[in-house]
């Protein structure tokens, strides 16, 4: 009976020990696709940067796809984009409206429908920055490329 106890104990051991490595090397390659990830994210945006500085793509559609998907006050200011008037986050915290604020006027009866308020108009875009003194093309590592 000993002899069972101690095999079930180092097989027990065993298998620790073997999902602690499984749980390592998953640690490990999922920290090495992040990496390359980041850096797949970094060179397009080189490239994309450049051509706009270059003149090779325009500006304006970059700018507005910015416009459209970054939503974080410091994303936006990166690119001189003005703040987000209705976050998604901040419209669903927003206390309910308090009975004592001045309601709107209701329609006249009658059937007369309400005039919907007009949209506003999408914010204007910044105009381009002024090429830096000195650019270089971007070049990526060669020691890198194994990431």
């Amino acid at each position: 009976m000993k002899d069972a106890d101690d095999k079930l104990k180092k097989l027990e051991l065993k298998r620790a020990s073997l999902e602690a490595e499984i749980k390592r090397l998953r640690a490990a390659a999922s920290a090495t696709e992040r990496k390359r990830d980041t850096r797949r994210k970094l060179l397009v945006g080189a490239v994309v940067l450049g051509a706009v500085d270059r003149g090779e793509t325009p500006r304006a559609p970059l700018m507005a796809m910015l416009d459209k998907h970054l939503v974080r006050p410091h994303d936006r200011a990166l690119f001189d984009l003005p703040p987000k008037l209705a976050d998604h986050k901040t419209t669903a915290l927003a206390p309910p409206p308090s009975a004592s604020a001045p309601k709107a006027p209701s329609a006249p009866s009658g059937g007369a429908a309400q005039a919907t308020a007009p949209t506003p108009a999408p914010p204007k875009l910044p105009p381009p920055s002024p090429p830096p003194e000195r650019r270089g093309t971007f070049v990526p590592r060669k020691d890198t490329d194994d990431l």
